[in-house]
């Protein structure tokens, strides 16, 4: 008995041990879990930190304009008194020519700083082969009998060879080629019209005062500066955009300004384009204009003349191609 006495307490004391290794296993698994738990909310919480910080500094125009547009909101009357003296059109061109005048003075300016920009992306030598196209008379290039040696992004080999991307770009690098001896500087032309007309868009929907502040905050933000020396911007679309947004704004007509603005977008950013211009079109459009429908006309026998040219049918775009040539996986679900 005093045997199976001692070999019962044995067990018991090792049963306890046992118990209490597990309860402290599982304490230490708790405050392991919970330090894990703290560790991560505080790189999650320091990640938002980094993000937001990041956020301000690229976007410290937008906040600066929202402060302002607050600061002044209550100054109107002193905004009026310090504006000369006029017509209100007059005051209107004067604040327009600001605007261009601050992004050419922007654009112009770095590049004299720093140099003219040079090309560095595939997406830029891509444009470039468009102006270089377009420049010599040509809406593409025969396929070089040795073209898989050729291959390279973004341009397609066959049927023809043509960078994928919409006219919009390799029009702009033409005509700067042509009249000022550079792309860029076509581009340069471009951005400050573009600033133009976001100031103009400003203009139909708010005031004299945001909208001289807004045009001048778009002439001078990082964005839109990284566009003036890039060859792959997008101060084209941009500019179609705007135009859009102001035309439609201002009296509810699809009028030449409109249409002007839709054919940009066409030629530039066509997926993005289409659901502006559908929105815009069920929200404000309330009237069509002969001119409008003509210049939306010769724009869409524009693009079919050169999709026809490049892939052989008027309604399938080169970036359509491209991307059933060289990438697996289809852009949207019906082109499976």
């Amino acid at each position: 008995m005093p045997e199976v006495e001692r070999v019962g307490r044995g067990d018991r004391f090792a049963f306890l041990s046992l118990r209490a290794c597990a309860s402290i296993g599982e304490t230490f698994r708790h405050v392991r879990r919970a330090s894990y738990h703290r560790t991560s909310l505080m790189l999650n919480a320091i990640d938002l930190l980094e993000r937001a910080i990041s956020f301000c500094t690229n976007h410290w125009v937008f906040f600066l304009v929202l402060v302002l547009a607050f600061a002044f909101r209550n100054v109107e009357p002193l905004l009026k008194r310090l504006r000369p003296a006029g017509e209100p059109a007059t005051r209107d061109s004067i604040a327009c020519g600001l605007v261009v005048v601050a992004s050419l003075i922007v654009s112009v300016g770095y590049a004299q700083l720093h140099g003219t920009p040079v090309p560095r992306y595939h997406d830029d030598f891509a444009y470039l082969l468009d102006g270089d196209t377009f420049m010599r008379g040509r809406m593409s290039n025969p396929t070089h009998p040795l073209w898989p040696h050729f291959e390279t992004m973004h341009v397609l080999q066959v049927p023809r060879t043509i960078s994928k991307y919409p006219v919009g770009q390799g029009l702009t690098f033409a005509a700067g080629s042509i009249l000022f001896g550079h792309p860029l500087r076509a581009v340069w032309i471009i951005g400050a019209a573009a600033c133009a007309a976001m100031w103009w868009a400003l203009r139909v929907w708010t005031t004299p005062a945001l909208a001289l502040l807004g045009g001048m905050a778009v002439a001078i933000h990082p964005t839109m500066l990284e566009w003036m020396e890039s060859y792959h911007g997008g101060a084209l679309a941009m500019l179609g955009g705007a135009l859009l947004l102001a035309s439609a704004g201002k009296d509810k007509t699809f009028g030449a300004m409109a249409a002007i603005g839709v054919v940009l977008l066409a030629i530039t950013r066509p997926y993005e384009g289409l659901i502006l211009c559908i929105a815009i079109g069920v929200v404000l459009i309330r009237r069509v204009t002969p001119i409008g429908i003509a210049i939306l006309l010769a724009g869409l026998a524009l693009i079919a003349w050169n999709n026809r040219s490049i892939t052989g049918n008027p309604f399938v775009l080169p970036y359509s191609v491209y991307e059933r040539q060289y990438d697996p996986a289809p852009n949207f679900l019906w082109e499976r």
